[in-house]
């Protein structure tokens, strides 16, 4: 029987290494693939599997605890947010348990996070925005299912 193992959103942003940077050091996740565009003299050199390209990042999987976000350079160099201007429309939304260590975490390393608030439909949650602009959503059950 075939089921559904995981979701991995894909953001568009103008950097690969600075929005992995900023997930790295906010909210624990590691990079685990890269792929890099050609850079100066690599199209001297033919693809193959020794080949290691120099140029910028152009995309990028990290993750973190089993899930994984997919990042993916804009073209034009501007990213991509669902940009609602009151904040209320997150680009991802991940669930978590642990939410105010998380907080804790990441309040060392960004600036203006609002602390987590309980919602009234059972779940405390906290916003969080990239230097680029993404609006990350971290939610924790406030009661168990049963």
């Amino acid at each position: 029987m075939s089921r559904f193992v995981g979701v991995a959103p894909t953001l568009v942003v103008p950097e690969i290494v600075a929005t992995a940077g900023w997930f790295e050091r906010v909210l624990g996740f590691t990079t685990e693939h890269a792929i890099r565009d050609h850079g100066p003299g690599d199209d001297a050199i033919p693809d193959g599997p020794d080949h290691v390209h120099t140029g910028p990042a152009t995309f990028a999987i990290i993750g973190r605890d089993g899930l994984r976000l997919m990042l993916t350079r804009a073209s034009d160099g501007l990213a991509r947010v669902n940009g609602a201007a009151d904040g209320s429309l997150h680009d991802v939304y991940f669930w978590v348990t642990g939410i105010q260590a998380i907080y804790e975490a990441a309040r060392a390393h960004s600036r203006a996070i609002d602390p987590p608030e309980d919602r009234f439909y059972g779940v405390r949650e906290v916003t969080l925005r990239t230097p680029d602009g993404h609006l990350i959503a971290l939610g924790e059950l406030l009661r168990q299912p049963a």
